[in-house]
């Protein structure tokens, strides 16, 4: 992988772990510096790698995005630790109607959107996380840190008003960690039949894909933001997540 994204780092157990500080909303602001990361899943990280994240990054809140079966077949967390918020915002992947009924090309996009109805409670516990004031420096992570993760991040985001094309851009930084990635789940008891079973694409991470599900979204839910009041977050909760990921330039 080429990116500085990844790059800045060098974990040695993480593929897919990023600051989201490079992205720029449509106002004068930017998103602060070591707030918000994304990331895969903790299991294989060295001793290096912990340290990296509790000392150097000082990293005190894991919104884990994973389902109970998932966690209980893996490796416990490294981030349950002492002075580390760690917290269930399970998102299931629903009953794969997506996979099905979707034309080629498009299943990515439909997934997510299902997310909406199956992970309803989860989006909303997040973005109530992130609304919570206090100097939290917060990482979202699912298994591979693209599906589930992609669309709570893009939910964040959109908030903050980033453009959806970079939106779609940071989406499609997965890419570059998917071989490693997939390597690993082809080896896990727990993901390997459905990375044999499902369409490659399913594994996929561009840009097109992320800018085809914020249409479908837009379209079916309407705009995040309003999705969200709708459901019961307030003006009150989205200002201050703003105002605690967002800084003037």
């Amino acid at each position: 992988m080429t990116d500085p994204r990844f790059t800045e780092f060098n974990f040695e157990g993480l593929f897919n772990f990023r600051d989201l500080s490079g992205l720029s909303p449509k106002s004068a602001q930017t998103i602060k510096s070591r707030v918000l990361f994304r990331s895969d899943a903790f299991g294989d990280t060295t001793v290096n790698d912990v340290q990296k994240l509790l000392d150097e990054l000082q990293i005190n809140r894991v919104l884990d995005l994973r389902t109970d079966r998932e966690i209980l077949s893996e490796t416990t967390s490294p981030m349950l630790r002492e002075g580390v918020s760690y917290r269930r915002r399970p998102i299931d992947s629903g009953p794969g109607n997506a996979i099905e009924n979707a034309a080629p090309g498009n299943r990515l996009a439909h997934r997510y959107l299902e997310y909406f109805n199956y992970g309803r409670e989860s989006i909303l516990s997040t973005v109530r996380d992130m609304s919570e004031e206090g100097e939290w420096r917060t990482v979202i992570h699912c298994r591979a840190g693209k599906d589930r993760t992609g669309v709570v991040i893009a939910v964040l985001l959109s908030l903050l008003g980033v453009p959806n094309k970079q939106i779609a851009e940071d989406y499609s930084l997965t890419a570059l960690a998917m071989p490693q990635i997939m390597t690993r789940l082809r080896q896990s008891p727990t993901y390997k039949d459905n990375v044999n079973k499902l369409p490659d694409e399913m594994y996929s991470a561009t840009e097109e894909t992320m800018l085809n599900f914020l249409e479908l979204a837009a379209k079916e839910v309407g705009t995040f933001e309003s999705w969200l009041l709708a459901n019961g977050i307030t003006h009150s909760e989205i200002n201050q997540l703003r105002k605690n990921l967002l800084s003037s330039n």
